[in-house]
């Protein structure tokens, strides 16, 4: 049975929500330390200080929303607008209320070498998946910098996360093995 394109693009859209929903409240914990909080099997979800409620999504699906909204609205990507977006969306209780201001001022170094850039990269990945690799790498560099005036490092890392997601959403079920692969690159 082949997947089309489609549903694994809405695949890796709905994929991601959920796990930044259930995922939130254990961000930054190492797997040691996950270990000793949590109580295998898991039959209940956790709330964070971060949520309203329990499954709420977080920053990252906030931002991934307005970075949605904005492709569909311009059918490019339009940095001015994604950050418009993403102040349209806010929501204190998601996380990234402290630093909504970087966007209006000069970087700020707490957020050179943070993972942020990834938190919108799906829908940037999928608008960008008939791209060569130059065109997706200087997009990469004019959209990124002046929205999370993120470094070089991260800029890379977005490049690389955006093969990856080329790489899934191009591949037949035939070459399910080769997802494997990706898997043990990543660890």
């Amino acid at each position: 049975m082949s997947i089309s394109q489609e549903s694994k693009i809405v695949g890796i859209i709905i994929g991601s929500a959920t796990g930044d929903a259930l995922g939130s409240p254990v961000d930054m914990w190492t797997s040691d330390f996950i270990k000793t909080k949590i109580i295998y099997p898991i039959k209940t979800f956790i709330k964070t200080h971060k949520n309203d409620f329990v499954g709420q999504y977080t920053d990252r699906t906030e931002m991934t929303i307005g970075v949605i909204e904005s492709i569909l609205c311009h059918n490019s990507i339009n940095s001015v607008d994604i950050v418009a977006k993403f102040k349209k969306n806010y929501t204190a209780t998601r996380g990234y209320g402290e630093i909504t201001g970087i966007w209006d001022n000069e970087a700020h170094e707490s957020c050179r070498s943070s993972d942020s850039a990834l938190m919108f990269m799906s829908p940037i990945a999928i608008f960008l998946l008939h791209s060569c690799d130059t065109e997706i790498y200087s997009v990469l560099s004019e959209v990124l910098a002046p929205i999370n005036h993120c470094s070089q490092e991260s800029i890379d890392a977005a490049f690389i996360f955006c093969k990856i997601i080329h790489f899934l959403i191009k591949y037949t079920e035939l070459e399910n093995h080769m997802h494997k692969d990706i898997i043990v690159i990543l660890n």
